[in-house]
């Protein structure tokens, strides 16, 4: 599941920075795929906590896109890779979830803050600067490597 978010990722990243768009391909093919692979692995286990939880990921991360595209934080295609995400990451555990969000809004704050820095400095207007889209992709992807690597850290909260 890790590989193909990984590689699905790396795709977007790529797209992302060159056209300011992320496919829609892309962005299906994670919700479909951590659907259908946690509908797969409760049906190996008789057990639907694994589906349950992807479906609740996936409605928990959707609610978060629904606001962050709505209040024009991030441009539909970022929302959809959320969305993609909140399917096939949710089954691994709450924290994994919360620290994955929690990275993956900090490297984006970072990151669009030296972009748009940037543009300015080479002489492009703060609107038009804002206009022209802040790659976001790679964020995840960042977000995703920090996540797994958190357990080898032995990170705890309390």
């Amino acid at each position: 599941m890790l590989i193909t978010l990984a590689i699905a990722t790396t795709l977007a990243t790529i797209w992302d920075f060159k056209t300011r768009e992320i496919p829609d391909t892309i962005n299906f093919f994670l919700i479909f795929w951590g659907v259908l692979y946690w509908s797969y692995v409760s049906y190996v286990l008789k057990d639907a906590v694994p589906f349950m939880l992807s479906a609740i990921g996936l409605a928990v991360f959707f609610t978060i896109a629904f606001f962050l595209t709505k209040y024009d934080v991030w441009g539909g295609g970022d929302s959809k890779l959320l969305i993609g995400y909140g399917a096939c990451i949710a089954p691994f555990g709450f924290m994994f979830s919360i620290w994955f969000l929690f990275f993956l809004f900090m490297i984006g704050v970072f990151s669009g803050i030296i972009y748009l820095q940037y543009l300015i400095s080479k002489g492009v207007p703060y609107k038009t600067a804002k206009l022209k889209g802040i790659p976001f992709a790679h964020s995840f992807l960042i977000s995703l490597v920090l996540t797994c690597l958190l357990p080898l850290y032995k990170v705890t909260l309390g």
